[in-house]
């Protein structure tokens, strides 16, 4: 028989990861539109889940019913998922910031300093 406090702390855990579910496709969403402000803010949210649902289990073994396991299972699957996103990002970002470099050298290599023309002051006698 289930205890009505061990009752209430499934169904609290079971809420934890519900709200993770859905704050991982929120994330998965943002990572697509290349909102990483708005990715960073759902992963702080994410590891507030992870903490309560921590505090939740405290010292004793956590071994999660068939829902719980379910629910985990999705969410270690999207969660694979946008790290494949974010790394993909990220390979593309470093890629952009390597050509910008090459970009940069190349134009100091070839540029003349001795080219431009700069005009200090001009003096204009009036006799």
């Amino acid at each position: 028989m289930i205890s009505a406090e061990k009752y209430g702390v499934m169904y609290m855990k079971e809420q934890l990861l519900t709200k993770m579910l859905e704050l991982e496709i929120l994330e998965s969403e943002a990572l697509k539109n290349e909102s990483i402000d708005v990715a960073q803010d759902l992963i702080k949210q994410k590891q507030v889940c992870i903490d309560q649902i921590n505090a939740l289990i405290g010292d004793c073994p956590w071994q999660p019913n068939e829902k719980e396991r379910e629910l985990l299972l999705q969410i270690q699957k999207i969660d694979e998922q946008n790290k494949q996103i974010l790394s993909k990002q990220f390979e593309d970002a470093k890629q952009a910031l390597r050509k910008l470099r090459e970009l940069k050298k190349r134009n100091t290599i070839y540029s003349n300093p001795y080219d431009t023309y700069f005009e200090e002051g001009i003096f204009i006698d009036k006799k």
